[in-house]
């Protein structure tokens, strides 16, 4: 009897949609294989009775199988070598930390952007310095369209697994999130507080736009081993809550 397990296939499509596909059985109709009885022959001169008896059994051909060629077991990706980014300008990382100091909370996270985008530009991938640069300068109901964008790519998608151990599940979990715990699922997800550079009360009320390039920003660097403190203050600057008037209430805004 020929069977058939139904099998599950996940799809992912963008960052958000879940599809469940069971594939369908069929059984096909089984028959019963019909005994073959030896046939036996007997033949006068010999055996107990004066008769010689031989069977004629079915003859079983031995088929020789192809020999099966072990696969070798993939070899795991080799991770990038420590500080193999080129190294900061400390004098310019210290100066944007310094002017970030003097800007009032709700303007830090796209002021934030502006500098990282600039200061980065040979640490981090173009993808990201792009979100970075496309996120302070673009109107606050843009933004989440424009991170989205630039992350939603083949490099965007395998950063983000590397940043968060969630994956890309985590994008539908805050898709259907209420808007005041989408800052909060990021960070509990996406373990933030291992970089000590995010406040867990503040990022609560933190862009959630903005707090994906600082997670990926963050992670970057400190694969690399080369995060500075200056840096570090500055991506934290992206995971404050933004002024009603400069991000707009979040309600048109679309999910990243």
């Amino acid at each position: 009897m020929r069977t058939c397990a139904p099998s599950r296939t996940l799809i992912v499509g963008g960052f958000a949609a879940l599809l469940v596909a069971l594939s369908a059985c069929s059984r096909g109709s089984a028959e019963r294989q019909k005994k073959v009885e030896p046939e036996l022959a007997v033949s006068p001169g010999s055996g107990a009775n004066g008769a010689k008896i031989s069977a004629k059994m079915p003859v079983k051909r031995h088929v020789e199988e192809p020999a099966q060629v072990q696969a070798k077991p993939a070899e795991p990706a080799k991770p990038a070598p420590k500080h193999s980014l080129p190294p900061v300008n400390e004098r310019a990382a210290e100066a944007l930390a310094t002017a970030l100091r003097s800007v009032e909370e709700g303007s830090a996270a796209p002021a934030a952007a502006a500098g990282l985008a600039e200061l980065e530009a040979e640490r981090l991938p173009d993808f990201l310095t792009t979100a970075l640069r496309d996120y302070a300068e673009v109107a606050p109901g843009e933004r989440s369209n424009v991170v989205s964008r630039e992350i939603g790519g083949a490099e965007g998608q395998a950063a983000w697994g590397q940043a968060c151990k969630a994956g890309v599940i985590v994008f539908q979990e805050v898709a259907v999130a209420d808007a005041a715990d989408k800052s909060r699922i990021l960070f509990e997800r996406c373990d933030l507080g291992r970089f000590g550079i995010f406040d867990a009360k503040t990022v609560n009320s933190a862009d959630p736009a903005a707090l994906l390039i600082a997670v990926m920003a963050a992670d970057q660097l400190s694969r690399d081993g080369s995060l500075s403190e200056p840096e570090g203050y500055a991506i934290g600057k992206l995971g404050v809550r933004p002024d009603a008037d400069a991000a707009g209430d979040g309600s048109d805004a679309e999910s990243p």
